[in-house]
């Protein structure tokens, strides 16, 4: 929630997800999550699409949720989230991207989530090096070993806003 900013509406955010698969549901959780511990009378609204290319379907979704109040919408839909975005930027409310920095849509873009599965290659890559390839188990991919994070943050956000999410990533 970013008070006194363009599109700042009453403590409820939406997420737009794609098919409800794990690696969905889980941005999905993690978002509801961080939002309620940082407003926890939050309103997250939670809709999924069942599909990852059709943007219409996204962004009839995110209107839905703008209709409802919300003044921020996540994408956690591939393809179809640019629906859940052109949403926002129509409705002048906030949107998070997903996946990879997608500020260049506007400057309705508050944030994106960013993934890259670099580090997980580089993991492998070492054990290789090391003859220690370890199978049968699963690669867990952290912020802390550059696997997630933030792309760009709109400057429209306070600078105090910002240096708490840092030291909040700082903590993870």
């Amino acid at each position: 929630h970013v008070a006194g900013t363009v599109g700042a509406r009453d403590n409820t955010i939406g997420v737009v997800g794609g098919i409800a698969i794990p690696q969905v549901t889980e941005f999905v959780h993690g978002f509801v999550a961080g939002a309620k511990r940082a407003t926890p009378r939050v309103n997250v609204l939670v809709d999924y699409s069942d599909d990852f290319l059709d943007a219409s379907k996204c962004a009839a979704l995110a209107r839905r949720q703008i209709a409802r109040g919300a003044g921020v919408v996540f994408n956690v839909a591939g393809g179809c989230g640019l629906g859940t975005m052109r949403a926002a930027a129509d409705a002048g409310v906030w949107a998070v991207g997903v996946d990879s920095d997608q500020s260049f849509l506007g400057p309705h873009v508050l944030t994106s989530v960013l993934k890259s599965f670099e580090a997980g290659f580089a993991e492998v890559l070492r054990q290789v090096e090391a003859n220690r390839v370890r199978t049968g188990r699963d690669t867990v991919l952290t912020m802390r070993a550059g696997s997630a994070g933030l792309g760009r943050i709109s400057p429209k956000v306070p600078r105090s806003l910002v240096a708490q999410v840092e030291e909040l990533r700082r903590r993870i």
